[in-house]
C-alpha cells in the first residue's frame, strides 16, 4: 500500500546514492581518524556522531535492504517486487528510537557536548546525512499512517450513506446506538450538573439531622436535590428542535396531533440520523484533508530528498517547513515564505526534533481522535440485538431441534436422500444402461409392445380354426364329395388365404348362415364364423402392433435417448445453476462491494486525468474541489491503491502481473495526462469485463 512513497525515492536512484554515499563517508572518517591526530573534544566529537550513525543505520538497515531488493526486481521485470513494501520496515519502534537519536544528536549540539569541526568537514556531511535520513523515516512513516488511517474512511462513509439512505437502516442504528445514546445523554446531564453545583454547598444543615448522616445530607443535597430541575431544563432544552419543527409545519398540515406524534415518538430516529449524517460530514472532511496532506507530501515534500551521489551533500531546509505546515491543522499547501532562509545544522536539528516529536504525534494523535469518535460502530454496539435475540431464543431452538433429531434425521432421509437416491437409480442409471444394452445390441434391452410369439400364436390359431370350419362345411362350396387329395389341397388353400388375409370362404359361409339365422344359431355355425372372425380381428390387431414393434425397435436408441434426456436435463441444469451461483452468486456476493468500491475508483481516476488534461490545456476548471492540485494528485494517489487492494480479490492470478504492470503505467506517466488517459482507456477495455 505504501510502495508507492518508496517507488518516489527509487525512481532517481536518491536512496541507492545515500547509502553509498554514506558508505564511503564512514570509509573516509575511518581512514582519516586513524592518520590524524585530533584535539580531545573534537575526537569525542567524531566518536559520538559516528556511534549515532551506526546506530540510525542499524534502524534503517531493513527498510535500506528491502528497497534494495525491490529495485533489483523491478529492473528484471519481476512481478515479485510489488510484494515488497520497504516502508513496511519502518514501524513506530523504528521511529521512536530514530527519533531518539535525533534528540540525543539535537541536546548534544545545543548543548556544546558536540561540535562540527572545521578541520573534519566529514562530520558535517555525516550530521546532514542523518537529517536527511532520519527526515526520509518520519516522512514514510506518516505517509504510511496516512494512507493507512485515510483508506477505510471510505468504508466508513458508505456505511453513514446506507443507513441515512433507508428508514429501515435508520431503524436499526437507532436500536444499535440506544444503549450509548442513553450512557451520552445521561453523561451529558451529569457534567451539567457538575458545573452548575461544583461550588455549591449547604449553607444550613437541620440540627435534627444526625451527626453521622450529616456529610450524606450535605452531598445529597449538592448533587441529587437539583438533579430533577437541571434534567427538565436540559430536556426541554433537547425538545426545543421538534416543537419548533411542529410550529413551523402547523400551516401546512391540518393535523398538528399526527406531526406532534411524529416528532416527538421519531425523536430517536431523527437524532439517528442527524448523528449519522453529522459523523459522514466529519469523516469526508478528514478524508478530504488527509487526501490533501498525502498529495502535497508525495508531490512537494519527498522529492525534496534528492542526491545525484555527485553534488554536495546538504539538508533542504524546506523539509522541515513542508513538514510543519504538513501537520499544521490549518493546512492549505501554500509555501512558506521563510522556507528559503538559511539555517544552521543547529536550527535545523532543533526544528527537525520539535517537527518529529511534537507537530507529527500531535496530527496522528488528532487524527486517531478522529476516526475513533466518528467511525462506524464497533462490532459489539452493531450486533448487540441480534446476540441478546439470540440468547433468548437460540438455546430454546437447540433444545428441540436435539430432542426431535431422530424425526428430523428420518424426515431427511425419506424426503431427500431417498428421492435423490431414486430419481438417480431410475430417471439417470436405467435409462443410460439401456441406451447402453441398444448400442451392444443386447436381446434385453428391446422395446416392444407385444410378446415375440404372441402374432405367430395367434395366426395359427385363426389357421386352424379356419381350416376345421371349412372343412366341415366344404358341401357348401361345391358337389364335389372330399377325398384325402381333395383335403389336403384344400387345406394348403385355406391355409395360404388365411396367411394373405383372405378370409372369403368364412365371410361366404357366414352370409349363407346369414339366410337361416334361427338354424345356423342353434346348430352354432353362426358362433363359430363369428368367433373366427373375433380371432380374424384379434390377429389384425397383433400384426397392426407388430408393425409398430418393428417401428420402435429400429428406433430403439432415439426413444432411449429421449427416455434418458429430461433427467440428463435436469441434471444439467443443476450442474450449471450450481456453478453459476458459485461464480455469479455466492462468490460474487463477496466480491460485490470490492467491484463497486473498483469501478468507482476507475470513474474518479478518470475524471481527475481528465481535469489534470485540461489544466495543462489552459482551460479553467467551475469546481474549486477538483481545482486543488495536491488533492487532485492525492486523490489519484488514493485511487491506485485502493484499485490494487480491491482488484486482487476479482482478477484471476493470470491477469494479476499485467495489472499491476498497468498500475504503474498509469502511475510513471503523471507529467502526460494524455497518455496517462489512454493508459486508462486501455484498462478499461482490458478488464472492464471483470469489473462489471
Amino acid at each position: 500500500m505504501s510502495t508507492i512513497l518508496t517507488d518516489r525515492l527509487l525512481a532517481d536512484n536518491t536512496l541507492r546514492n545515500l547509502e553509498d554515499y554514506g558508505i564511503s563517508l564512514v570509509a573516509r572518517l575511518n581512514t582519516k581518524f586513524e592518520t590524524a591526530n585530533y584535539p580531545q573534544d573534537v575526537e569525542i566529537s567524531i566518536r559520538s556522531i559516528q556511534s549515532m550513525y551506526r546506530e540510525l543505520n542499524e534502524q534503517l538497515a531493513p527498510f535500506l535492504r528491502s528497497c534494495s531488493k525491490r529495485d533489483a526486481l523491478a529492473k528484471k521485470q519481476d512481478i515479485g517486487y510489488d510484494s515488497i513494501d520497504p516502508a513496511s520496515q519502518i514501524t513506530d519502534d523504528t521511529i521512536s528510537h530514530i527519533n531518539s537519536i535525533l534528540a540525543r544528536l539535537s541536546e548534544d549540539m545545543t548543548g556544546g557536548r558536540i561540535s562540527l569541526p572545521e578541520e573534519c568537514p566529514e562530520i558535517a556531511s555525516m550530521v546532514q546525512l542523518m537529517l536527511i535520513l532520519i527526515s526520509m523515516a518520519n516522512m514514510l512513516s506518516l505517509g504510511k499512517f496516512l494512507l493507512s488511517t485515510t483508506l477505510p474512511l471510505v468504508d466508513d462513509i458508505a456505511y453513514y450513506d446506507n443507513i441515512r439512505g433507508s428508514p429501515l437502516a435508520v431503524g436499526i442504528y437507532t436500536v444499535q446506538t440506544f444503549p450509548s445514546t442513553i450512557l451520552a445523554l445521561l453523561s451529558h446531564l451529569y457534567v451539567k450538573l457538575a458545573a452548575q453545583h461544583a461550588y455549591h454547598t449547604v449553607r444550613e444543615i437541620p440540627s435534627w439531622v444526625p451527626c453521622w448522616f450529616k456529610v450524606v445530607y450535605q452531598q445529597w443535597m449538592k448533587w441529587i436535590a437539583p438533579l430533577p430541575n437541571v434534567a427538565l431544563k436540559n430536556v426541554s432544552t433537547f425538545l426545543q428542535s421538534p416543537a419548533a419543527y411542529v410550529v413551523s409545519r402547523q400551516k401546512y398540515s391540518h393535523s398538528i396531533v399526527k406531526m406532534f406524534i411524529t416528532s416527538t415518538v421519531g425523536l430517536p430516529f431523527l437524532y439517528a440520523s442527524s448523528r449519522a449524517k453529522y459523523h459522514r460530514k466529519a469523516l469526508a472532511r478528514l478524508r478530504t484533508h488527509n487526501i490533501r496532506r498525502i498529495g502535497y507530501l508525495i508531490d512537494e515534500i519527498l522529492p525534496l530528498i534528492k542526491f545525484n551521489g555527485s553534488s554536495a551533500l546538504k539538508f533542504n531546509h524546506q523539509i522541515n517547513a513542508g513538514l510543519k505546515m504538513l501537520c499544521s491543522s490549518n493546512f492549505d499547501g501554500k509555501s512558506n515564505e521563510n522556507a528559503g532562509m538559511s539555517h544552521s545544522v543547529s536550527d535545523d536539528l532543533t526544528e527537525l526534533t520539535s517537527i518529529c516529536q511534537t507537530h507529527i504525534p500531535s496530527l496522528k494523535h488528532s487524527t486517531h481522535d478522529l476516526v475513533r469518535h466518528h467511525n462506524q460502530p464497533s462490532f459489539l454496539t452493531r450486533f448487540w440485538p441480534l446476540a441478546l435475540i439470540g440468547y433468548k431464543y437460540v438455546p430454546e431452538i437447540v433444545q428441540q431441534v436435539v430432542n426431535n433429531r431422530e424425526a428430523a434425521i428420518l424426515w431427511i432421509r425419506t424426503n431427500i436422500v431417498e428421492t435423490v437416491s431414486s430419481f438417480a437409480r431410475n430417471w439417470i442409471v436405467k435409462p443410460l444402461v439401456n441406451i447402453w444394452k441398444t448400442i451392444r445390441h443386447d436381446d434385453s434391452s428391446k422395446i416392444a409392445i407385444t410378446s415375440k410369439n404372441s402374432l405367430n400364436s395367434d395366426l395359427e390359431a385363426l389357421e386352424r380354426m379356419t381350416v376345421d370350419y371349412c372343412v366341415e362345411n366344404y358341401s357348401y362350396f361345391t358337389d364335389v364329395p372330399l377325398t384325402e387329395a381333395n383335403r389336403e389341397i384344400l387345406v394348403k388353400n385355406i391355409t395360404a388365404e388365411v396367411r394373405s388375409g383372405n378370409m372369403d370362404k368364412v365371410m361366404r359361409l357366414y352370409e349363407q348362415n346369414l339366410k337361416t339365422p334361427m338354424k345356423a344359431i342353434i346348430n352354432g355355425n353362426m358362433v363359430r364364423n363369428i368367433l373366427i372372425q373375433v380371432q380374424k380381428t384379434k390377429v389384425d390387431g397383433d400384426v397392426a402392433l407388430s408393425g409398430i414393434d418393428k417401428i420402435m425397435q429400429s428406433q430403439e436408441l432415439v426413444f432411449g435417448l429421449v427416455a434418458a434426456s429430461p433427467a440428463c436435463l435436469v441434471v444439467w441444469y443443476i450442474v450449471v445453476s450450481t456453478r453459476s451461483y458459485l461464480r455469479n452468486g455466492y462468490l460474487v456476493r463477496f466480491t460485490r462491494n470490492h467491484r463497486q468500491s473498483a469501478l468507482k475508483s476507475m470513474n474518479t481516476l478518470e475524471k481527475l486525468v481528465g481535469i489534470q488534461l485540461q489544466i495543462s490545456q489552459g482551460e479553467q476548471l467551475k469546481t474549486s474541489t477538483f481545482g486543488d492540485r495536491y488533492f487532485n494528485n492525492g486523490l489519484i494517489y488514493m485511487e491506485l491503491i485502493n484499485l490494487r487492494r480491491q482488484t486482487s480479490y476479482i482478477f484471476p492470478t493470470f491477469l494479476q502481473s499485467d495489472w499491476i504492470r498497468d498500475m504503474n503505467d498509469v502511475l510513471a506517466t503523471s507529467q502526460f495526462p494524455e497518455l496517462r488517459l489512454n493508459t486508462i482507456q486501455r484498462i478499461w477495455n482490458v478488464y472492464g469485463s471483470y469489473l462489471k
